[in-house]
């Protein structure tokens, strides 16, 4: 190799630029007089007037670019061999064919529903719900309805398969929550299926199970640390009551007396579960005591790790209402009632038992509905007992147990 006494190769002169830069080098060095090649004069490296580095140098020139022309990636301490073998191999490019998107199917089906929600608002436990909504045809095309399906087997509703809808028409819709025990939010999704959709409309529907005087909010979440605050009972009916007794006590007004103000139909309160919860002797449920003839007891729950329910265990079955209020009472006079089981299946609730001071419980009959089932349960106040009466009984299968609060009052 020609090489500059003194001098080596750079990384710089790597690369394209570098076989530009060697070219160079090479020349100069050809003419230093100190230059040799293995041990030779320079008198005997002209062939035809140009030097055999300078050959060299220009032949790699040339290969190297064929190489970079022909779109070759290769890094820089790649052979100029290497270069040239990538340029001469590499196949050609093809290029995909990109074809035009097939085009949207756009629906001709426009409907509204009036209202668009259809919100059944309060409605006591134990009693259905019933409501209309109106679907109307706002396009410019006759449709037909397929099918109208609800999500829940709570709702039923009229049948309006093959109904023709005129532009401009509108048809009802009648839709009807079936009784609940549980108080609380319940919502439900109607599905309306039309030739030519593309997908099913939906139509919301909701309703506020709650006692015929609510308390709101209807937690007392002693679990955030509070232990006091303030609620507002009403009357949905808007029908004025008074306010007996709140957690066995007088009730703690806010803006009102009952001495000199006339009885309304909306109190705020002020509940305190201080004492109770560093003696550890908190209820599971925040009672209050009225004169509303459909409400006599309404009640909040009081959630605290203490009046968690414990988890079901191997049992599959659930009662999902977690008390009963079964009113009033006569002294010295029982009262059936009946609580609703879910997924029972094969087992069986054998007995119901007592876990009250106040009155005894006994099971009066168990019926079988699909795979849930109904059970019936006779409340007996002990002997000469009168007043509020709250208490736990538990129901007990072959594959477990489980707990259920009863509130009431005997007079």
């Amino acid at each position: 190799m020609y090489r500059r006494p003194g001098r080596r190769w750079h990384r710089r002169d790597r690369g394209l630029p570098g076989l530009a830069r060697r070219l160079e080098l090479a020349d100069v060095a050809y003419r230093h007089p100190a230059c040799i090649v293995n041990g030779e004069g320079k008198e005997n490296l002209m062939i035809g007037g140009t030097s055999p580095t300078k050959m060299w140098a220009v032949a790699c020139l040339a290969a190297f670019q064929a190489g970079a022309l022909a779109g070759c990636d290769q890094s820089g301490d790649a052979t100029v061999a290497e270069a040239a073998t990538v340029a001469a191999t590499r196949p050609a490019v093809v290029q995909p064919t990109v074809s035009s998107p097939a085009p949207l199917t756009v629906s001709t089906v426009r409907i509204e529903f009036d209202p668009p929600i259809l919100d059944l608002g309060p409605v006591v436990p134990n009693k259905a719900a019933s409501g209309t909504v109106m679907i109307k045809n706002v396009g410019d095309r006759h449709v037909r309805i397929l099918s109208v399906k609800p999500s829940c087997k709570c709702t039923t509703i009229g049948d309006l398969t093959g109904t023709v809808i005129a532009p401009g028409a509108s048809v009802p819709l009648e839709a009807e929550l079936e009784p609940q025990p549980i108080t609380g939010l319940r919502t439900a999704t109607i599905y309306v299926i039309f030739e030519g959709a593309a997908e099913p409309y939906q139509l919301d529907l909701r309703a506020e199970v709650t006692l015929a005087v609510r308390i709101s909010p209807s937690i007392l979440n002693l679990a955030s640390g509070e232990t006091s605050g303030h609620v507002v009972v009403t009357a949905i009916d808007g029908r004025v009551f008074n306010i007996l007794s709140a957690n066995r006590r007088a009730p703690v007004f806010v803006d009102f007396d009952p001495e000199f103000d006339e009885p309304r139909s909306s109190y705020m309160l002020r509940w305190d579960l201080t004492q109770e919860t560093l003696q550890r002797a908190l209820d599971t449920w925040w009672i209050i005591e009225t004169d509303h003839p459909e409400a006599p007891l309404t009640d909040a729950w009081v959630r605290h790790k203490t009046t968690i329910i414990p988890p079901p265990g191997n049992r599959l079955w659930q009662v999902p209402a977690r008390r009963s209020i079964i009113g009033f009472l006569d002294e010295d006079v029982s009262k059936d009632f009946t609580i609703d089981i879910k997924s029972m299946g094969n087992d069986e609730i054998y007995t119901v038992r007592s876990l009250a001071r106040d009155f005894n419980a006994e099971l009066v009959s168990f019926e079988r509905k699909g795979v849930d089932a109904v059970c019936t349960v006779r409340i007996t106040p002990k002997a000469g007992f009168t007043g509020l009466l709250y208490g736990r009984i538990e129901l007990l299968a072959r594959s477990g147990t489980c707990l259920h609060d009863v509130i009431g009052k005997v007079s």
